[in-house]
């Protein structure tokens, strides 16, 4: 009798549980086999709207993928809903959102997404400047570089770069000497170094300097080139050109002579001890042209082609030594050598205005 009743007892609480799983199961089921539709609105931290959101739905049972935008209200839906779906959102200036869609949040109308302002990446890329660079304008936003490179593929010529310099400079910031030119930081008359002992130019256009004399606007700083201490480097190239190879002048009986040679010549490298170094450079001009004179004279018309031959010979010599790691030393030695003849002669002058001039030029900078 005993027996019976509690075998009674158990069946009884059997069916209870059974009672109570059927009735939390049974909304699964339906909600799985029956898809909802889901109608939310997009909103930011402070619950306003978000709008132009990319919501995305991805469906596990099919795979697919919907797609839609939020309205001006932030709102958005989708017809075709079932638990276990994964709803993304993204929107510009907002952490990306992703939720597992289940029975409770489907029941929720409207369905809310928070997105959470994200946070803003920025990846600054500092490089430093050549330690041996001198110049004023580092600090300067406003400056403008020229390297060899750049400087060697413009279409000018690079005996004489001021041309090219000019455009850059205000002619009010001038003076009546012209700009200011720097070379390793140290204020020059002009500049007469190779070309290919130049390695970098900076023109700073802040008209607000006060570094030197001359304003930002009106001052070219020049680096030039050093040795390495790892290995040696050097180049050597000639240029010619003749008036034999010049296209006849339809205008003239015969072509004015001409004949210009330049040599020009570059060698760097370590010193013994790995150090110093050293780098040398020079070039030199050789150009015989002919001037045209068409004059009136007091014994009449005066016409002829007046030969003009100029010599130029530069060097630029640099030596510097690292004593440790963070400091160093160096010296550099310039010489020039310039001649002229027949200079101011063409046009309306002729012989008697012709000037001969030469001149020497050694700087030592230590």
């Amino acid at each position: 009798m005993w027996k019976n009743e509690m075998a009674t007892k158990k069946r009884q609480s059997h069916i209870k549980v059974f009672c109570a799983l059927c009735a939390f199961l049974w909304p699964l089921t339906v909600f799985a086999q029956n898809p909802a539709t889901l109608t939310g609105v997009v909103q930011d931290e402070s619950e306003a709207a978000v709008a132009g959101a990319k919501i995305v739905l991805v469906q596990q049972k099919s795979s697919q993928t919907l797609e839609t935008t939020s309205a001006a209200t932030g709102t958005f839906g989708f017809d075709v809903v079932s638990a276990g779906d994964i709803l993304k959102a993204e929107a510009s200036g907002f952490e990306p959102y992703e939720e597992i869609l289940t029975i409770g949040s489907l029941e929720t109308k409207p369905f809310k997404i928070r997105l959470k302002v994200g946070s803003v990446k920025a990846q600054v890329t500092v490089t430093l400047d050549d330690e041996e660079e001198v110049n004023t304008s580092d600090s300067n936003t406003t400056s403008m570089r020229i390297s060899d490179n750049v400087l060697a593929a413009l279409p000018t010529d690079t005996e004489d770069i001021m041309p090219l310099l000019d455009r850059f400079i205000l002619p009010g910031t001038q003076g009546a000497e012209g700009p200011t030119v720097l070379v390793d930081g140290i204020e020059v008359a002009e500049i007469d170094i190779p070309a290919a002992a130049i390695s970098r130019i900076r023109i700073n256009r802040n008209p607000y300097s006060a570094a030197f004399q001359s304003p930002g606007t009106g001052r070219v700083e020049i680096s030039t080139k050093r040795g390495r201490r790892s290995h040696y480097e050097g180049s050597f190239a000639i240029y010619a050109r003749n008036s034999l190879f010049d296209a006849r002048n339809a205008f003239a009986k015969s072509a004015p002579d001409s004949d210009r040679r330049f040599v020009q010549a570059k060698l760097a490298g370590p010193l013994p001890g790995r150090q110093s170094s050293f780098y040398i450079a020079a070039d030199r001009l050789m150009d015989n042209e002919t001037a045209v004179v068409d004059a009136v004279t007091l014994s009449g018309s005066f016409m002829a082609n007046v030969p003009t031959r100029e010599r130029r010979y530069r060097t630029f010599t640099r030596v510097q030594w690292w004593p440790t790691d963070l400091h160093t030393l160096f010296v550099t030695y310039d010489f020039k050598d310039k001649s002229r003849e027949n200079d101011k002669v063409g046009g309306f002058y002729e012989w008697t205005f012709a000037i001969v001039w030469r001149r020497e030029e050694t700087d030592f900078r230590p």
